[in-house]
């Protein structure tokens, strides 16, 4: 069996979160109340960082659960049909058959954040489309995950088919939830749950479909941004998430640059260039450790300016204002006065 990924060093496109505070935070108070906890500020948001983690993302999952309850994923089918994918989706739906498309999301998983590694088992009259957990993380999370996946492969099949497929099964590992006959409404009246598996049942004669949209400018054009993709992740896209993950475990989050790329195996010429490579630097990744946990501190008032000063490692409090106001400048705000 293959061992699990920790989900702190599962990269997931910004944009999913994005399209959930769209969708789900309408209202100000209620993106509030998505992001409340998770340490992810408008600021970062809004810096053009292309991932954050999967376990980043738990906190704004449980606080749509909370919202909205735990059929939060369902409530909202239409978000996660293939064209929501970027160039996987496109790549998709302009593929010769489904064969191919199939086979574009299964090289192309990290593209759309490498919660799963996907496979296909074909026989002579079932085809089987399988989603194998690739993060060590608990079952309401990758059912949420799972739940959003199959839909989006439904509006694929859909697509192929220019019909329902309503010949397919989904076959769900965990057991029946609470709200079973509205999944049940979402995906189709083939669910099956305890299946000792994840995947999707569909007849193997499915495979030779063309797509209506099959078009192979666009397909080359979609493989080609995906391989641009996969290696920007692999040359450099968990560098940003091991720095923050550093700095995060630091008492007071800090850390030189010198220790930093000593305990990551680095140079420091090719820690700043890796970072630079992903639209950073270690002196913005650190800022933005300290102004979260200086948020959180003033957000509590239960220290005063002296007192986080000195949680953060500043000599005094001026030392701490002028590095709010440098904040201020680089975040366009989110500091609470004080």
């Amino acid at each position: 069996m293959t061992e699990l990924l920790d989900p702190r060093d599962i990269p997931i496109p910004i944009a999913y979160l994005r399209l959930l505070l769209a969708h789900f935070g309408s209202r100000p108070d209620l993106r509030d109340a998505i992001l409340e906890g998770s340490g992810i500020s408008e600021g970062r948001l809004r810096d053009g960082a292309q991932f954050l983690t999967l376990e980043e993302l738990r906190v704004p999952q449980d606080n749509l659960a909370r919202l909205l309850g735990n059929d939060w994923a369902i409530s909202a089918p239409d978000l996660w049909t293939h064209s929501t994918y970027g160039a996987l989706g496109l790549g998709s739906q302009s593929a010769p058959d489904l064969r191919e498309a199939l086979q574009l999301i299964i090289s192309n998983s990290a593209a759309i954040g490498a919660l799963w590694r996907y496979r296909l088992d074909v026989a002579p009259t079932l085809a089987r489309f399988h989603y194998d957990l690739n993060a060590n993380i608990a079952e309401r999370y990758w059912q949420w995950g799972l739940e959003i996946g199959f839909i989006g492969l439904r509006s694929l099949f859909y697509l192929y088919l220019s019909r329902p497929p309503s010949e397919a099964r989904f076959l769900f590992r965990c057991a029946s939830p609470p709200y079973a006959d509205r999944l049940i409404a979402v995906l189709g009246t083939d669910v099956v749950f305890d299946a000792g598996t994840n995947a999707i049942e569909f007849p193997t004669a499915w495979l030779g479909k063309a797509s209506p949209l099959q078009n192979p400018v666009a397909f080359r054009l979609a493989n080609w941004q995906l391989e641009a993709e996969n290696v920007a992740l692999s040359q450099s896209g968990h560098i940003r998430m091991r720095v923050e993950r550093l700095l995060q475990a630091k008492p007071n989050g800090r850390a030189t640059l010198p220790e930093t790329a000593s305990v990551l195996g680095f140079s420091e010429r090719t820690l700043v260039r890796r970072l630079r490579d992903e639209n950073t630097s270690f002196r913005m990744l650190l800022d933005t450790e300290l102004k979260r946990r200086a948020e959180e501190m003033l957000r509590s008032q239960s220290l005063n300016m002296e007192e986080i000063a000195e949680q953060l490692g500043y000599s005094d409090s001026p030392s701490l204002a002028r590095a709010r106001r440098r904040w201020v400048r680089r975040y366009a705000g989110g500091l609470p006065e004080v």
